[in-house]
């Protein structure tokens, strides 16, 4: 004989009937467990999990039907077969209407009993699998979110409202888990007061998401239920709440800790929400990792972009300003065209970088005070060139390449160095392009002073269309006149 996994509790007020029920199901390799009446049955479900409830319709006290809907309550993967002498059309129909599965009128033979059983429990695995089934959708979605977004604090966000909705919980937090301290802390939440985001700091070992990073293991909190003394003293007597904490694991490395609530008065966390977490935070976690790696390796590159534009200030004191402030302006102009998150990350750098080439060109050519000769300028116009090798090998996750390339080509075609025309020429290209202009000529160089702004603007009129993209240089003239009389750029960035 197979021994069942399954634990059944049986509940009539005929000691004979739980007797020949508890034989018949232990002879088939279950655990079973009796009970006299419904409010026995409920202070046993207190004491341990069952996964069928097979119950008598008339009991004294509270009913059958009554006995199986608290219980459910406490444990919402419950499933319940009624058995009666009594029945009627009436309470056949209310029974199924409390969500029971199955129902047995006595006398019944043990083949009907088991038969009956079998069914109700195959039902049962199949709407399990659909559960997990249905766990796959949000698992897709934040596997999406980990390649869309190099923004953990976007990430947090999505995981904790992809659990939130898929649990059916009101209130939740994530925590992330400081391995420097030790220390886990709330990196997103839903429905919790301002202080208590801004004061939660638990040590591993300490209060209840402490325990589960530290045990590794998921933890259902059903007020009232709790035998573990050390975790029913730190829940709030009373507090009417259902809640289940989740580890967040990848590959054995501890992330954090998920943390769900509902009020028990919907209904109770139950092993059916555990599993559908189980799926959905082993997918969060390696989601969270692989942000946590992009995000330190862009730290990494940021930290590389800082050094090449100081060698490049080092070279050319204009540069420095001039760099600076073609970036401020370029984010404008990204953001005014509708650009994506990523694709300003990649202006924004570029812009910085746009010059870089320069470090290849002679101090006597870069700081000539006079008009360049004809074979100087040639010289010149190889700093796109330079540049673009230079950044080549550092393979950055942004393109800049191209942007730096081109970004002295003209919209007529007039420009260096393969002498691209209108949108041939990278939109980032045409963007600098612009803004590069205007910081030109209304910058103190070796061989000239600024130009005054009227005459800036007048100079972008003139060449709009033709060796600068018509709609960009609307967009930035828009800008411009914005920031006109609210200072500059620069202060209105600092503000910001």
């Amino acid at each position: 004989m197979a021994v069942r996994t399954e634990t059944i509790l049986v509940v009539d007020d005929q000691p004979s009937v739980v007797q020949l029920c508890k034989r018949l199901l232990e002879s088939q390799g279950f655990s079973a467990v009796g009970a006299s009446s419904g409010e026995e049955a409920l202070e046993k479900f207190r004491q341990q999990r069952f996964d069928l409830l097979l119950v008598d319709l008339v009991l004294p006290g509270i009913d059958g039907v009554e006995t199986f809907r608290q219980a459910k309550e406490m444990q919402n993967d419950l499933v319940g077969i009624v058995i009666t002498g009594h029945a009627t059309k009436g309470s056949v129909v209310d029974a199924m209407k409390s969500g029971l599965y199955g129902f047995i009128e006595k006398p019944f033979t043990m083949r009907e009993l088991m038969s009956t059983i079998d069914d109700v429990l195959q039902r049962n695995s199949v709407e399990k699998e659909n559960v997990r089934l249905r766990a796959f959708v949000p698992l897709f979605e934040v596997t999406k979110a980990m390649t869309s977004t190099r923004q953990l604090e976007d990430l947090y966000r999505l995981v904790l409202d992809t659990a939130l909705q898929e649990a059916g919980a009101e209130r939740g937090s994530l925590m992330h888990l400081d391995e420097r301290s030790s220390e886990l802390r709330i990196v997103a939440a839903r429905g919790l007061p301002t202080e208590i985001l801004e004061k939660t700091r638990q040590k591993v070992g300490d209060g209840i998401a402490g325990l589960v990073a530290e045990s590794r293991e998921p933890l259902i909190l059903n007020d009232g239920q709790m035998q573990d003394e050390r975790i029913a003293q730190l829940m709030r007597p009373g507090s009417n709440l259902s809640a289940i904490c989740y580890p967040l694991l990848s590959e054995g490395r501890m992330v954090g800790v998920l943390n769900l609530s509902r009020s028990s008065a919907i209904r109770t966390f139950s092993e059916s929400d555990k599993e559908l977490l189980s799926i959905l935070s082993g997918q969060a976690a390696s989601a969270i990792v692989s942000a946590q790696l992009n995000e330190n390796l862009s730290r990494s590159y940021v930290s590389t972009i800082e050094v090449l534009a100081k060698a490049i200030m080092a070279r050319d004191p204009y540069t420095r300003d001039h760099s600076d402030n073609v970036s401020l302006y370029t984010v404008r102009v990204a953001e005014e065209l509708g650009l994506s998150g990523a694709e300003i990350e990649t202006v924004r750098f570029a812009s910085i970088l746009h010059d870089i080439g320069k470090i290849g060109i002679s101090e006597g050519i870069l700081l000539k005070p006079g008009k360049l000769t004809d074979e100087e300028f040639e010289k010149m116009k190889e700093h796109p060139a330079i540049g673009a090798n230079i950044l080549a090998d550092a393979e950055f996750p942004w393109d800049i390449v191209p942007i730096v390339y081109h970004h002295q080509e003209k919209y007529d075609g007039t420009g260096y160095p393969d002498g691209l025309t209108g949108e041939a020429i990278p939109i980032g290209a045409r963007i600098i392009s612009v803004c590069d202009t205007y910081q030109a000529v209304t910058s103190d160089r070796a061989y000239r002073k600024a130009l005054p702004e009227e005459k800036a603007i007048d100079i972008l009129r003139k060449v709009s269309g033709t060796q600068l993209d018509g709609n960009i240089v609307a967009l930035f003239l828009k800008i411009h006149r914005e920031v006109d009389g609210k200072g500059t750029v620069a202060q209105q960035a600092i503000a910001a």
